[in-house]
């Protein structure tokens, strides 16, 4: 990837640097993020720059109900009652 910029003064270092911190991460996403980088600047990426483009841990550990759309269950008449009688025994208690 480098050898397409004119800036040729990453290292070995460097190079150490960014796999200590893409490491963690799946290859596809990586490549993915790396693609998507390119398409918008036209230098070399800064690892931080390609961490933009990656998924969060958040993302990654949602549950898999978190997009399923979930139904709205409305309670009966008898049920709103039994919930205020439980309510107003919880304040006045």
């Amino acid at each position: 990837m480098k050898k397409n910029y004119q800036d040729k003064t990453h290292n070995d270092e460097d190079l150490k640097m960014y796999f200590s911190i893409l490491r963690d991460y799946q290859e596809q996403d990586v490549i993915s993020a790396i693609k998507e980088v390119l398409k918008q600047q036209p230098y070399f990426p800064r690892v931080d720059e390609i961490v933009k483009y990656l998924p969060t841990q958040q993302t990654q550990e949602e549950p898999n109900w978190f997009y399923q759309k979930l139904e709205n269950n409305i309670p009966t008449q008898q049920e709103q009652e039994e919930m205020k009688k439980i309510l107003e025994e919880i304040v006045e208690g």
